[in-house]
């Protein structure tokens, strides 16, 4: 049957089992909103007040439900503005595609009214990107985007459709969505000597990623660790996975882990990586994360390379909390310089209250290097007299 550009979209969308759409309209774009209009009972649009929001829509909709995401955008700034949720999506291995509109194929690259060479600037943070030239080939390339969206490691894909291809005429057939398969394949001598390894360890430690629910394993990795009682610990974009009240779930690792977590990855003799690409990551976290449990544990570490910092809000807790840890370097405010300042002392701070003790400057609290701002704003019932506002830069070398 003979369809125009805009209607092959939405029956390839609707092939595709989408249902749900985010996006927001512009002139490149229009003839697929007339169309989505007249199809509006079997492809909800959901609009947005920005095409940032549009795009970050779409990743948590497919985080959410697992299908992918759909997003629309017009030429020039209306594509650009969806590349922060494009990235996202590619760091985190969702599965998005993201159409955007373009000026007419023949002012493609002569700097034409909002072009934009999108799949340039999406390429670094996209599976794969198109630009579809010709109407005949739309439906194939919206095909292979959905494919190569959901196939492998997750991630989106942007499809660029110039204004003229949404109205030309062609000839469509539908065709049933490719199953996607996925084959495994394995090393059995490799697999032995993992199983050996894991075996003869004696503080083995399971370290998993996103990647087991994105294959759909979190069952069977939490049947693992309880066959074989091994403890877990997990990146960000795992959690959940096991649950929080697991006995083998000691936690997330990393900087913003726990220092049961951290600790557990420097004392291990084995680390099972499974469903991370962060495997460098996790190298460079065995190599300091006792250093970072320690920090976290307030405990002096022998890694005289690691510098600590502490940012304080309020000095007048540093008295006691600097008897019970140590820092290299330690930033603090609050005090406003005292508000009113007679040569170096503050004569009112809120928490501190009269004459206060610590208001400004570079203080030495044992070993701990104490640097308080007097900062920029001011605070009731003083304004500041004598006392100029400041922006305290530290080079830390």
């Amino acid at each position: 049957m003979q369809l125009n550009g805009s209607q092959i979209f939405v029956e390839v969308l609707c092939e595709q089992g989408v249902d749900t759409l985010f996006g927001y309209p512009g002139g490149a774009v229009l003839n697929l909103y007339d169309e989505l209009y007249k199809n509006s009972d079997r492809i909800t649009h959901v609009l947005t007040a920005h095409e940032q929001g549009a795009a970050h829509a779409a990743d948590g909709y497919a985080r959410a439900t697992g299908r992918t995401g759909v997003v629309l955008a017009t030429s020039g700034p209306g594509a650009t503005n969806l590349v922060t949720g494009i990235a996202t999506a590619y760091m985190d291995s969702v599965p998005m595609v993201a159409f955007t509109g373009n000026v007419p194929t023949a002012g493609l690259g002569t700097d034409s009214f909002q072009e934009a060479y999108i799949e340039g600037i999406t390429m670094p943070i996209t599976k794969h990107n198109f630009t579809v030239r010709r109407v005949e080939e739309l439906a194939d390339t919206m095909r292979a985007a959905f494919r190569i969206a959901q196939s492998g490691r997750k991630g989106p894909v942007l499809v660029d459709i110039p204004k003229d291809v949404t109205a030309a005429v062609c000839e469509f057939t539908p065709k049933h969505p490719e199953p996607i398969r996925t084959v495994t394949t394995f090393n059995a001598e490799q697999v032995k000597w993992a199983a050996d390894l894991i075996n003869a360890a004696q503080r083995p430690l399971v370290y998993f990623g996103g990647g087991v629910r994105s294959a759909a394993s979190c069952q069977p990795l939490r049947d693992l660790l309880k066959k074989a009682e091994i403890p877990a610990t997990h990146t960000l974009m795992a959690a959940g996975v096991v649950p929080y009240g697991d006995p083998m779930n000691i936690g997330m690792v990393g900087m913003h882990g726990c220092y049961t977590s951290n600790r557990a990855v420097a004392d291990c003799d084995v680390l099972i990586a499974v469903g991370t690409r962060e495997w460098p990551r996790a190298q460079l976290e065995r190599e300091n994360s006792r250093a970072v449990a320690d920090a976290m544990n307030g405990e002096t570490n022998e890694l005289d390379d690691v510098c600590t910092i502490l940012i304080c809000h309020c000095p007048e807790v540093l008295d006691t909390s600097l008897e019970l840890y140590q820092f290299d370097l330690v930033l603090s405010g609050h005090a406003h310089g005292g508000q009113v300042r007679i040569g170096s002392q503050g004569l009112w701070s809120t928490s501190q209250g009269f004459l206060p003790k610590y208001t400004s400057g570079v203080n030495q609290m044992g070993e701990s290097q104490v640097v308080i701002s007097r900062g920029l704003g001011d605070s009731e019932p003083f304004p500041r007299i004598f006392n100029q506002p400041e922006l305290v830069v530290v080079d830390v070398n």
